[in-house]
């Protein structure tokens, strides 16, 4: 039988950990502390706003793609263009 405890986190914090846990797995994600902590390329994260998770999540998916279609070199050759949303 798994064992599982629980921490009173903030509602953002509660947030960001139900976020991480969507992305890099529950085995990847707890709290210590009252803080995040994201396991990922054999480093740890500690988080504590969506900004932070934002980032490491990018640089998931930049792995993600740079293990399927092409090599480092090849991703810093490339010139990347980030156009900002429209304001609503």
């Amino acid at each position: 039988m798994p064992f599982v405890t629980t921490e009173s986190l903030t509602a953002d914090r509660q947030r960001v950990l139900k976020y991480a846990k969507e992305k890099f797995g529950p085995r990847s994600c707890w709290t210590q502390d009252g803080r995040n902590v994201v396991l990922h390329t054999n480093r740890r994260f500690y988080l504590s706003s969506m900004r932070e998770l934002v980032n490491i999540r990018a640089e998931a998916d930049q792995d993600d793609v740079l293990s399927e279609n092409s090599t480092r070199e090849d991703m810093n050759d490339q010139k990347f263009v980030v156009t900002p949303s429209p304001e609503e």
